[in-house]
């Protein structure tokens, strides 16, 4: 899950540059307490705690916890990512689906049918939802919540590792943290049906 949804946003950022777009943060919404909360986190303390006989055990172990801790996560703020992805989805469509798989089944519809022509807006819809989709895998701050943004994105945001100075990386030949010389502006072909595709393929297997 976590290499699913951390790809898709390096794809997501890729196409951003390529289209001057600026990603803005993306707001975590507030925990929500539901009555089976104390025995999502029993689940995800006895999974913790669990002595596996042997490594392909803790291999499967480390698997279920994982999804018990998103399972636990989407318990926390799931309906307020579902409401939040339904309200962009809003703004986009004109109409609101009455739920997330309509929302989804109209949001392809409206990809394959757009031809390139709402890319900006459909990359900053997409970073929204993708960005979304980690804060569910598990708490705030975890490992798999956490996305180290493409290298030019974290320059811009001033995001760059500490443990990286200036100058101690490259990207394209440039040290990363340097001033880089002017770009052209460039305006690529229709990308974003491409990456839908992508993503398609990679989420069956997640």
């Amino acid at each position: 899950m976590q290499w699913c949804c951390e790809t898709n946003l390096f794809a997501i950022e890729a196409l951003a540059e390529l289209l001057g777009i600026e990603l803005g943060a993306v707001e975590v919404p507030d925990i929500d307490v539901s009555p089976v909360a104390t025995t999502h986190e029993h689940l995800v303390r006895s999974l913790r705690t669990a002595d596996p006989v042997d490594e392909f055990a803790a291999y499967r172990m480390r698997i279920a916890f994982r999804l018990a801790r998103h399972l636990l996560r989407f318990d926390q703020i799931g309906r307020e990512v579902t409401d939040a992805d339904l309200d962009d989805l809003h703004a986009l469509l004109g109409h609101r689906p009455a739920g997330w798989q309509d929302g989804d089944a109209d949001l392809e519809r409206y990809v394959l049918d757009d031809d390139g022509r709402h890319d900006e807006q459909l990359v900053t819809l997409f970073h929204r939802r993708l960005s979304r989709a980690q804060m569910l895998l598990g708490p705030a701050g975890s490992a798999m919540t956490r996305h180290l943004p493409s290298s030019r994105s974290a320059e811009r945001a001033g995001q760059l590792p500490n443990s990286m100075p200036n100058g101690s990386l490259r990207l394209n030949g440039h040290p990363v943290g340097a001033a880089r010389p002017p770009a052209a502006p460039r305006r690529p072909p229709p990308l974003l049906l491409d990456a839908v595709t992508m993503a398609k393929g990679w989420n069956r297997w997640t």
